[in-house]
């Protein structure tokens, strides 16, 4: 039976600890070793050659993501594809391992649960405003932008390497990254952040239209995300 396997200094899952992130990938393979655990998913119980769960996302061998040390190949791969995704910066030459970071943020596909948006206005690179709807995710430890929204604003990108952990230790890779300038649609609040380029953030939310006709909204009150109950895109995600 497998053991999940916990950081010996916090109860958090070994694969979440910034002293393991820290490591380089051989250093990582050496510590899973002295452990004695899987490889492949760094759980307790069994070895890799045992292992029925998935394969490293990047060559498909039997070992963990956080472990593949071929970045050199990565480097190649991003950057033969730089020039047709549109969001490479000519002056990013290497790659830089950013570690990982959690998004956590669902909805479901019957109950109509409203997660927290709102609209906000982003500047493109000739300092137009766009006013896009933005997930306000307090699950999510980074900020994120979607790939249309980011060629839309045609802003400068800078090349990124980062897994994101999902709901079921789900992970993604993050090729992209860039600062976005934000303020208010409604106040004066401007602030720059950091966001990491995802190819869609999440589904249209809500997936359906939402009866509002009981909800007693104070007619004084002036909403952030005003269509909250209508079906819509999102591009943003701000996170913690």
């Amino acid at each position: 039976m497998s053991r999940i396997v916990f950081c010996v200094r916090s109860q958090h899952y070994i694969q979440n600890c910034p002293e393991f992130l820290n490591l380089n990938a051989s250093e990582r393979s050496e510590r899973i070793k002295s452990l004695k655990i899987c490889l492949n998913c760094l759980r307790g119980g069994h070895f890799s050659k045992n292992c029925r769960r998935g394969t490293c996302k990047k060559c498909k061998s039997k070992h963990y993501t956080l472990l593949h040390g071929d970045l050199e190949g990565v480097t190649n791969s991003v950057a033969s594809n730089s020039s047709d995704s549109g969001l490479s910066n000519p002056g990013i030459a290497s790659l830089r391992t950013e570690g990982n970071t959690n998004a956590l943020s669902a909805s479901g596909l019957t109950d109509h649960v409203l997660l927290s948006a709102a609209y906000v206005n982003v500047l493109d690179k000739n300092g137009k405003v766009v006013t896009v709807r933005a997930l306000l995710d307090s699950g999510a430890q980074s900020n994120f932008i979607s790939r249309d929204l980011c060629l839309k604003l045609g802003i400068s990108t800078e090349r990124a390497y980062l897994t994101v952990t999902g709901l079921n230790q789900s992970i993604s890779s993050i090729e992209f990254k860039c600062n976005v300038l934000i303020s208010s649609a409604y106040c004066a609040f401007a602030t720059e952040i950091h966001c990491f380029v995802l190819p869609q953030i999440t589904g249209i939310l809500p997936n359906v239209n939402v009866n509002i006709n009981n909800i007693a909204i104070p007619f004084n009150i002036k909403l952030a995300n005003p269509t909250f109950a209508e079906p819509g895109k999102i591009d943003l995600l701000i996170g913690v």
